[in-house]
């Protein structure tokens, strides 16, 4: 009995002991919604085609909410449940985006967006700068076999209607081309201006025009062209002009062009245990190679002539460089093609009506790093960054300028932001 007691005792007391701990309700903090412009060229500077469509984002969101919008001129824009706005004619409109959440309404922001003709690039940005596109000039290069589709050149025109017709003509004479932009031949060098002309509900109305350089291919990547181990890369992506059908040579050393023509017309090319060619699911190689272990691999890019049937012509010389992710410390922008020193990104808005968001692409996925990102800006009142998908995302705050710093394994870029107002007359 008195061992019963003692036991009895001994579970109260530990009972007693115990704290009692009560179950609480965790506070999550919600994050406010943000709208976004839509980030793609079909909207770029907000402007939209007629027909053309794009989408709002909308951030942050919190469950079970409800978002809404609406338009102040349904016959200009129109906007669906789900944000996707439509371009119905000529002029502004402007979308208000609400949220309804435990039974309150709020606004959350109010869009405008500027249904617009189409236009070339030349046209949007004005007489002070041109976009030139290039096509290769060497015999063979193009041909009715290979066209060159001027038509699918990336932003070329802007504010696309997709119900209208768009053709191109040319008084070149060193250009043979037809009224769809497929170039057949290329007789000289030079260039060769184009003008678009767009039809639609039987009205005819000129684009604008556009210069296209007609010259061998160049390479414009970097010396080495620098992949880690696993990522894959697109060569051609470092071409400026159009080469057609081409085959990447690569060797341990040194070779002669005679050396190159003769592999690749023999088909021995090959991987080794630096490089490896990607192909599609046809079994071709369509301009990828991925990194297998650190080293560097002397390349060139063979030209195939489709007048022949044979590569004929060595037009690129570099070297690629496989490096072990922890070691791949090199940060790149976009401008760094044009070899522009002590950049200044520009980021405008549009006065009362604002433009908040930009961002500014980074060599190499953050992915093949073994160190994070870390974006800083030396003014937060001005701009604030950070890292997102491999892309450094600005927000503007206010008017002047700040430097924006990305630092990565070691490795450190700066480029100034300037925040100002962006005149909507140059637009016209």
């Amino acid at each position: 009995m008195k061992k019963t007691l003692s036991t009895i005792a001994l579970a109260l007391s530990l009972v007693l002991a115990t704290p009692v701990v009560l179950p609480q309700t965790a506070v999550v903090a919600q994050a406010e919604a943000e709208v976004h412009y839509p980030g793609d060229s079909d909207t770029f500077g907000n402007g939209i085609g007629i027909n053309a469509t794009t989408q709002i984002k909308v951030s942050g969101v919190p469950s079970k909410a409800k978002i809404t919008y609406s338009s102040n001129k349904k016959s200009v824009a129109t906007v669906s449940s789900k944000g996707v706005v439509k371009g119905v004619s000529l002029g502004k409109a402007k979308i208000t985006v609400k949220q309804t959440y435990k039974g309150k309404t709020k606004k959350l922001d109010t869009l405008t967006f500027q249904v617009r003709n189409a236009k070339t690039a030349y046209g949007v940005w004005g007489s002070d700068w041109d976009r030139d596109f290039c096509v290769g000039a060497q015999p063979g290069w193009i041909s009715t076999q290979n066209p060159a589709d001027v038509s699918e050149f990336d932003d070329l025109i802007f504010f696309k209607n997709p119900k209208a017709k768009y053709t191109f003509y040319t008084d070149s004479k060193d250009l043979v081309m037809d009224e769809n932009g497929k170039v057949t031949e290329v007789k000289n060098s030079g260039e060769a201006e184009i003008t678009i002309k767009e039809t639609y509900e039987n009205k005819t109305r000129e684009v604008g025009t556009f210069f296209l350089i007609l010259k061998d291919p160049e390479y414009y990547g970097s010396h080495p062209l620098q992949i880690c181990q696993g990522q894959t890369d697109n060569v051609y992506d470092y071409l400026y002009g159009t080469c057609g059908k081409a085959a990447l040579f690569w060797d341990d050393k040194e070779f002669t062009d005679e050396e190159a023509i003769q592999a690749a017309n023999s088909n021995s090319l090959t991987s080794d245990d630096v490089l490896e060619f990607v192909t599609n699911e046809d079994g071709n190689w369509v301009g990828e190679i991925k990194g297998k272990n650190p080293g560097i691999r002397y390349a060139t890019l063979v030209q195939y002539n489709y007048l022949t049937q044979e590569y004929d012509n060595v037009f690129a010389r570099f070297q690629i460089e496989v490096v072990d992710p922890s070691k791949a410390n090199r940060i790149e922008f976009p401008w760094d093609d044009y070899k522009e020193e002590n950049h200044s990104y520009v980021l405008r808005f549009y006065g009362d009506e604002e433009y908040d968001y930009d961002s500014v692409d980074v060599f190499l996925d953050n992915k093949y790093y073994s160190g994070p990102y870390q974006v800083t800006s030396s003014d937060p009142n001005v701009v604030t960054a950070k890292m997102e998908n491999g892309y450094i995302q600005l927000k503007r705050i206010s008017g002047g300028t700040a430097t924006v710093t990305l630092k990565v394994n070691g490795a450190e870029r700066s480029f100034k932001v300037k925040v100002d107002e962006f005149d909507p007359d140059l637009w016209d």
